[in-house]
Formats: structure tokens, C-alpha cells, sequence
């Protein structure tokens, strides 16, 4: 089998919602006419609300009495700020702070939204499923107090809450640099008159724990064409997810996650050729986050892990950074684990170091090749299924200095490099051990 990888720069764009100025609080977010949390974009619109109690069942499998929890009472959080800010001027200065938050959940205001995707929106109203972006969520209103340490905030705000999920209700306020009661300003270093715009605090509660950011978009105006620009200010807490939220290990939910994960496990290894072995993995878990299915109908934590992975036959002896998903059920019970090394095609060797680095011995390569190895397991432990592969792959690396000659058959373009071939050496399949 031959892959061939070649790396190529994506952008991600994702629009900022904003809501409306009330001159009582800091901030508001309104409801109505808003897409939802779940709707990247404002993508979705609602179709329907109804007032519902707070200890009514759900279609959505949970009640409002869960949620409102998850945000009702006092939360802290330690708070990165304002570090490697070069287009911007924060007020106040960087460091590190801690941030707390005093939630009073109006309950009276409590609805089931029924949303849709949105008419007319072309190509993303086609991308988005139905059941995924748009599903259906509880709403609720509270004022939320929001202080810092590092004096940024003092203030007071009136938010809508969203759950699409048991585990998880989130908010999104807007702010208004320098009209707050604390200190939080924005002023515009680069692009030359440019104005600060789309600024938030971004807010997720989990059970037993808060996290999100507070960001804001630069927007440029040179007379011919209109640029913008997204910043984070402050994230909390301050080891927190790149995308999600973050589940402390030392919480209850956190430790059964860990649970999981951290146990040895025992599989049944068996090469290409037939030869068997077995394979102990030894996992620890260095960061967990929670990702609220956005863009399916599927909840998932996922766990950053490092693992020691040892053969019986001796041909495996290292120390593996691996990632794991664990899918949850509509109960919010974990069904399914996926263990395995992310980006593999990526995180390459040169051959001459290859065992060195990976402990996977018994393999020869061709002088100025590259090598890397594919590992991943899954648990289906409602069938009480494991299953799995090792592959070891052997890479030739392109001539990326070389110009590409100009197309002769009319092209608009020339072809880019064409990265990295792969071949693969050997596979190895996993399976539960007997």
C-alpha cells in the first residue's frame, strides 16, 4: 500500500455572533433571531420555543434542573491574560490572574428551542446535517457576576444559557472594552485605524468545572478593502483545550474518565507473517476535554495520553504519545474508546533513528528514507469487542527545492510539491488478549 501525504495550509473561519448593548449591564446576549451555540455561524434559526418546567422531561433526554445546576452558584478559575498581544494594547497588563463567576439562574425563563437550518445559505446550509449543527436545546436567562484578580472585570451581565447536552451548558456575552466597571480595555496598535469589534467571554460549565476565553476580532480599512483579524485576550483556566473544554482529572467525572485509560491493557499482537506476540500498553493522561458533538450527534472526550507500549517478543519497547476518544452515549455513558497516534503521517523519523525513537525494532531501511508507524486500538465495550493495528511505513521524501515545470496542456497553475510517498513495510493486527 502507498499513501502520499502532502501538506497543505487550511483556514479556519468562524464567525462571532454579537449581541445587544444594554445600558444596565456590561453586556447582553439575546435569544431571539440568534442560530444557537450549536450553529457556527448563526447557520440555524429557531422553528419553535415553549416555556417548559424545570423538572420536566425532555426529548433531549435531560431537564432543565440538570443544566441550570451545571451554571447555578459561584465558579473560579485560574486566568491567562493578555500574553503575546502584538496587534493590540490590553488593559490591564499580561500575567497570569484568576477569574470568578457568580451565576443566578432565573428559572421562570427556562424554554425548549426547537432550531433549523437556516433558508438560503447556499453551500453551508447544504454542509450542515440537521440532526447535528441544528439540534434542538434548553434556553435559560441568569445574571451573571464576572471578577478578576488582575482587575479586568468587576461587572455584571445578563446572559442566555444553551444545553444541547446533559454535561454541558454554555454562554456567550458581549463586551464592550472601556465601559465596563473593570479595567478591560482594547486599543488598536496595527492596522492604522483600525477598530476593535466582536469582543466576548466565551463560558462553558461541565460538572465541576468552567472554562472558556475572552476574544475579539481587529477590523482594517484602508479605503479598497476590509480586513479582520481574531484575537484571544484570556483563556481559563490557564492549562486549558485547544478545542473543547477542559475536565479536571481530580473531579469526579474526571476520574472516571481516567479510569478508562490508565489500567494496563493486555492485546494479542500478530505480525504480518504470522508470528504472535503479546503487547502491554501502560497509558497516563495528561489532559482531558470535552467536545459537545457540534457538528454530530456524537458527545466526545478526548485524552491527551502517554503510554509505554511493551512486546513479549522484545520488538517493542517504547514510550508512545497517544490520543484517545471516548464516545459517549445519549446517556452520557461511555460506549466506545479509540486509542491511537495522531497525525502519524506527520510525526516522522529519519530511518537511521526510527527504533531509537519509536522502540519498534526489526526493521531495515533504505538509506535517506524516512519512517513512521501507525498504532490504534478501539474498545466497544457494549459488544465487548477490541480490535486494532500496528503498521510501520517507510517514506521517501519529494525534492521540494525543484521547480515544478509551467504546464504545457493550457493549466491555469503549476502542481505543488508533491510531498512525501509512503509505502508500507509491515501491519500488525491488536486484538483482545485471551
Amino acid at each position: 500500500m502507498r499513501l502520499r501525504l502532502q501538506l497543505t495550509s487550511v483556514l479556519f473561519f468562524m464567525g462571532l455572533a454579537a449581541g445587544c448593548t444594554n445600558g444596565q449591564f456590561g453586556g447582553q446576549v439575546g435569544a431571539d433571531g440568534d442560530g444557537g451555540t450549536n450553529s457556527e455561524g448563526g447557520a440555524c434559526q429557531v422553528k419553535s420555543k415553549k416555556k417548559i418546567g424545570v423538572a420536566e422531561a425532555t426529548a433531549l433526554g435531560f431537564t432543565g434542573a440538570q443544566v441550570i445546576a451545571l451554571a447555578q452558584g459561584s465558579h473560579a478559575a485560574s486566568l491567562a491574560w493578555a500574553s503575546n498581544q502584538t496587534s493590540v494594547e490590553l488593559a490591564p497588563a499580561a500575567g497570569e490572574s484568576t477569574i470568578a463567576f457568580d451565576v443566578t439562574a432565573d428559572e421562570a425563563t427556562l424554554e425548549l428551542v426547537d432550531l433549523e437550518p437556516k433558508e438560503g445559505d447556499g453551500g453551508m446550509e447544504n454542509a450542515l446535517s440537521e440532526d447535528g449543527p441544528c439540534k434542538d436545546e434548553l434556553r435559560f436567562t441568569a445574571n451573571v457576576h464576572v471578577k478578576s484578580d488582575n482587575g479586568a472585570f468587576d461587572d455584571d451581565f445578563e446572559a442566555v444559557f444553551r444545553a444541547s447536552a446533559a454535561r454541558l451548558v454554555e454562554t456567550s456575552i458581549e463586551l464592550s472594552p472601556g465601559k465596563l466597571e473593570g479595567s478591560f480595555d482594547v486599543t488598536v496598535v496595527t492596522p492604522e485605524n483600525g477598530e476593535s469589534i466582536q469582543n466576548n467571554l466565551e463560558l462553558g460549565f461541565l460538572p465541576g468545572s468552567v472554562s472558556g476565553k475572552i476574544s475579539g476580532m481587529v477590523e482594517g480599512n484602508d479605503g479598497a478593502s476590509v480586513s479582520a483579524m481574531g484575537l484571544e485576550f484570556g483563556h481559563f483556566p490557564v492549562e486549558s483545550c485547544e478545542h473543547g473544554y477542559l475536565i479536571p482529572a481530580d473531579s469526579d467525572w474526571g476520574a472516571e474518565l481516567v479510569a478508562l485509560v490508565d489500567e494496563p491493557i493486555d492485546l494479542d499482537l500478530t505480525w504480518q507473517n504470522g508470528d504472535k506476540t503479546g503487547l502491554a500498553l501502560d497509558s497516563e493522561v495528561s489532559r482531558i476535554c470535552y467536545l459537545d458533538g457540534a457538528w454530530s450527534d456524537v458527545e466526545t472526550v478526548t485524552l491527551e495520553l502517554s503510554s509505554r507500549a511493551e512486546s513479549a517478543d522484545g520488538r517493542i519497547d517504547g514510550k508512545w504519545a497517544l490520543s484517545a476518544n471516548i464516545e459517549l452515549d445519549p446517556a452520557g455513558a461511555p460506549s466506545v474508546l479509540h486509542v491511537f497516534r495522531d497525525a502519524y503521517l506527520a510525526a516522522t523519523f529519519e530511518a537511521d533513528v526510527f527504533e531509537q525513537e519509536t522502540g519498534i525494532s526489526g526493521f531495515v531501511f533504505d538509506a535517506g528514507k524516512v519512517a513512521t508507524f501507525q498504532f490504534g486500538y478501539d474498545v466497544n465495550w457494549a459488544l465487548d469487542v477490541t480490535s486494532g493495528v500496528l503498521t510501520v511505513f517507510e517514506g521517501t521524501p519529494a525534492d521540494c527545492g525543484k521547480q515544478e515545470v509551467s504546464p504545457d496542456d493550457g493549466g491555469a497553475s503549476t502542481p505543488g510539491c508533491a510531498g512525501t510517498d509512503y509505502a508500507e513495510i509491515e501491519q500488525a493486527t491488536l486484538r483482545a488478549a485471551d
